[in-house]
């Protein structure tokens, strides 16, 4: 038997080697299909995912200053004067929506606040305010004669005792048999055929209901009429048979002031042209039945005094004429202050700023105590007496200077050592200015007469010629003062 023996070695078998396994690709394959699933996920899974509520802040909306003053009002018929409604705003202001100052009672007038801010951006606001437009001028009742004599039998025509009644606003008032809105009428007890002093009572409406009175004395002198009952007559009385009532004429103001250059016309200061039984009667070159003429221009190119006549005619032949006159004014030259004088140093006595205002106008001024009440109502319709009273639009102190005047008054107090800001530097100011460029006002207000009707017209004069404020802030300032004056 052959065969290795039992201690003998056995030869090993040749080895085998196997080649080696290549795992790259499998890492390529793995990577691609990762790849794949992040792209499905983003392309068509993420965007059905429900998304987190994002935090959005409320944007803070921009706001910009803007006051108006409490319960502001208007006078009818007036200009609207937004100075007398907004106490303060920024940026640019313009009227949106001004109200109907020909119609009483409590209206909405719009303000847009522009603004341009410091990045170059720009803000606007609306802001509403509420205006009353109030009527508290009454009815004008003009008597060519307090006192009439009339001979017993004479008849009594009431046209001899007016000559004009009008309303500012409304125009002239038409007759009327009783007291009625928009017209006039009289009562009296007169008896023309019984001698003896009578009462005629002239009662004058307008269209808002605001009434005003007058009375002359009729005396009848002789002996007693007997048999004889004349009644009073009302010239232009109408007849029975016939239309003899005239057209009415109603104008805005019979007296009006324009600056040179700016836009006006005929037209703008009419409010109605009509008549009774034709209504209201158009424009015609020539005077014809029916219609009405205007007789006058205006240059408003060249400055002067310009008269316009109208002139109506109904249908009927009845003829009415109204004339106004319409003042073209330059602009104003700014007056240089004058120091070459010394100035006095202020000794203000009296403890409120009314007693100190007053004073000085009595004293240093040496006008009479129903200036200095027209002086001081302006100035308290004006800045509140506050000589650091300032308003956005330029003015300030007691007077409300703008403007160049508002640099002459800090120039020249302060080249004469007196301080701007306060009543005596002020006051000096004033006075220097009524002394120089102003001296028609001051001679104006040497002139009124110490009464209560004596402050209303030096608020008037105070404040058309020195301030400048227009008819409705002198009108309310010239009230003003006959209180002061009363007190």
């Amino acid at each position: 038997m052959s065969g290795p023996g039992k201690n003998e070695a056995v030869p090993a078998e040749p080895a085998v080697i196997m080649p080696k396994k290549k795992r790259w690709p499998w890492l390529v394959l793995v990577f691609l299909l990762a790849a794949a699933g992040v792209v499905w996920y983003y392309r068509l899974y993420e965007p059905y995912l429900p998304k987190p509520a994002e935090e959005t802040a409320e944007p803070v909306p921009e706001t910009v200053l803007f006051e108006a003053y409490p319960t502001p009002v208007q006078e009818y018929g007036t200009e609207f004067r937004p100075v007398q409604v907004v106490r303060a705003h920024d940026g640019e202001l313009t009227v949106q929506k001004a109200p109907d100052m020909f119609r009483i009672g409590e209206q909405t007038a719009e303000f847009l606040v522009r603004e341009k801010r410091d990045d170059g951006s720009v803000i606007e606001q609306v802001f509403p305010v509420t205006v009353t437009i109030r009527d508290t001028r009454r009815p004008v009742i003009e008597l060519k004669e307090e006192n009439i004599i009339l001979d017993a039998g004479d008849d009594f025509d009431i046209a001899d005792a007016l000559e004009r009644v009008y309303d500012r606003v409304d125009g002239d008032l038409a007759y009327a048999d009783e007291e009625k809105t928009d017209s006039w009428t009289f009562t009296t007890e007169l008896d023309p055929d019984v001698p003896g002093v009578y009462e005629v009572k002239i009662i004058a409406t307008d269209r808002n209901g605001l009434s005003a009175e007058a009375v002359c004395q009729v005396t009848v002198t002789g002996t007693a009429v007997p048999e004889k009952t004349v009644e009073p007559k009302i010239t232009a009385e109408p007849e029975e048979d016939g239309d003899m009532t005239p057209p009415v004429i109603q104008l805005k103001f019979l007296q009006v002031e324009i600056m040179q250059g700016e836009a006006y016309g005929i037209d703008d200061n009419i409010i109605s042209i009509a008549d009774e039984t034709d209504g209201t009667l158009p424009y015609s070159d020539t005077l014809v039945p029916g219609s009405y003429t205007v007789k006058g221009g205006i240059d408003v190119r060249c400055s002067g005094v310009y008269s316009v006549t109208l002139n109506a005619m109904d249908k009927a032949g009845n003829q009415s004429s109204a004339v106004f006159t319409v003042a073209v004014k330059e602009p104003e030259k700014t007056p240089e202050p004058a120091a070459s004088t010394p100035v006095p140093a202020v000794n203000l006595s009296g403890g409120s700023a009314q007693e100190q205002i007053m004073n000085y106008v009595t004293g240093t001024m040496g006008l009479n105590r129903a200036a200095a009440c027209g002086i001081v109502a302006h100035m308290r319709h004006e800045s509140s007496l506050n000589p650091q009273a300032f308003n956005p639009a330029g003015y300030y102190g007691l007077c409300q200077w703008g403007g160049g005047r508002y640099e002459n008054l800090m120039n020249w107090c302060g080249a004469n050592g007196l301080d701007y800001t306060t009543i005596g530097g002020q006051l000096q100011f004033m006075n220097m200015e009524l002394s120089g460029a102003y001296a028609g006002v001051l001679a104006q207000l040497q002139s009124v007469e110490d009464s209560a009707d004596g402050a209303y017209d030096a608020a008037w004069a105070f404040g058309m010629n020195y301030e400048v404020s227009g008819e409705y802030l002198a009108d309310l300032a010239g009230q003003t003062a006959r209180n002061i004056y009363g007190e």
